[in-house]
């Protein structure tokens, strides 16, 4: 039969406080004198289990909000959104427009493709230094969706004409 480590030390506790048991009892009062130990040790046991949950809700609740950039108002200013999310944000209605039939998980399908079409392409300049080191800055400035399709499609046709 295994023990787990609380019932080993359980009983390494009993032991030790067994033997400071008083050699003149009897029968009757060892019995009780066991009884409460066990009592004691189980008490114990609890009491340490409810520290040791306490401490581990304040290590959870001591977690430090970050940072927050604040406006002159003291307005807390919008996270900048990363490109995907600016890329997901520009492209969205676009494609709404030309497939009003997709339910979002389609939509959102198409946006992710189309996301990874344009991130290699980005790439494929950058490894190639056919376009200079702005293209992301530059890709982060446009904001119209027509600009960036354009983009899209003059890098692919880059790409087809070395292939070829």
């Amino acid at each position: 039969m295994a023990t787990t480590s609380s019932s080993a030390s359980f009983s390494i506790i009993f032991k030790e406080r067994i033997q400071n048991m008083s050699e003149n009892l009897d029968d009757k009062e060892i019995m009780e004198y066991a009884k409460n130990i066990i009592k004691e040790i189980k008490e114990e046991n609890k009491k340490a289990k409810k520290e040791a949950t306490e401490n581990t809700k304040k290590k959870v609740a001591k977690k430090t909000k970050k940072d927050v950039e604040v406006d002159e108002d003291g307005n807390e200013k919008p996270k900048k959104l990363n490109k995907y999310q600016q890329f997901l944000k520009d492209n969205q209605k676009r494609i709404k427009e030309e497939n009003p039939e997709l339910t979002n998980t389609e939509r959102f399908s198409k946006l992710a493709e189309e996301w990874n079409e344009y991130k290699k392409t980005i790439k494929e300049d950058e490894e190639t230094n056919n376009v200079t080191e702005t293209t992301d800055t530059e890709a982060e400035v446009l904001n119209d969706t027509e600009e960036k399709e354009e983009i899209v499609e003059e890098k692919k046709e880059k790409k087809n004409k070395k292939k070829h």
